[in-house]
């Protein structure tokens, strides 16, 4: 009897681009050369932060030209930069075309794969979850019923996702902020309650 092959699914992710000319063409490169199943943006597409015309896309253009990426599913995670210029970007987004899809302490599946993408506790949340319907991965410019935003103590939704996800939910954790540890993590500006639920859920 024959085992099915595994299905593997190849994921991209892609932080800071800051709409960046330069970054965002890369990433259009990075897609093309590497023919990902899924595109991953997780955090800081947006907030240029000495905006020029020659080096920066304006909000409009990143909208556009994230849209327009050849991959089946695409997927934001916030950033700290995702607070002001975020209501505009939503606007711009060509919904009718492909859906904006985000996440906020929840779950999305590409295929087996099960992703779970965390809120940025560094800035102002309220931008990013007013877009965000209650019960999708769905933003909309102006939902029926908007996302709250989430508490500081990850004890109050984490495990309840684990719970829903099983195993899977450990496959792959999307977040802005590194936990505290890594060499990446500042303890000025990251949040060490990642820490300990990277130390609980061992994803």
């Amino acid at each position: 009897m024959k085992h099915p092959k595994p299905i593997h699914i190849r994921m991209l992710t892609a932080a800071d681009l800051h709409q960046s000319r330069a970054l965002y063409a890369l990433l259009v490169k990075a897609v093309e050369q590497h023919e990902p199943d899924a595109v991953a943006i997780v955090g800081d597409a947006l907030d240029a932060l000495e905006f020029s015309e020659k080096r920066q896309l304006t909000v409009a253009e990143c909208a556009q030209q994230l849209a327009d990426l050849p991959v089946a599913e695409l997927i934001f995670v916030r950033g700290n930069h995702e607070d002001i210029n975020w209501t505009t970007f939503v606007c711009a987004w060509p919904h009718e075309k492909r859906k904006l899809t985000a996440l906020h302490g929840s779950a999305y599946s590409v295929g087996p794969l099960v992703v779970i993408g965390f809120p940025c506790l560094t800035g102002v949340e309220f931008s990013w979850s007013a877009h965000l319907c209650a019960n999708d991965n769905v933003m909309e410019s102006c939902p029926t019923h908007r996302r709250t935003e989430l508490p500081v103590e990850f004890e109050c939704w984490l495990p309840q996702l684990m719970k829903q996800t099983g195993p899977a939910g450990r496959t792959l954790w999307l977040m802005h902020e590194s936990p505290i540890g890594l060499p990446l993590a500042d303890p000025r500006y990251f949040n060490p309650r990642w820490t300990s639920a990277v130390e609980r859920f061992s994803p």
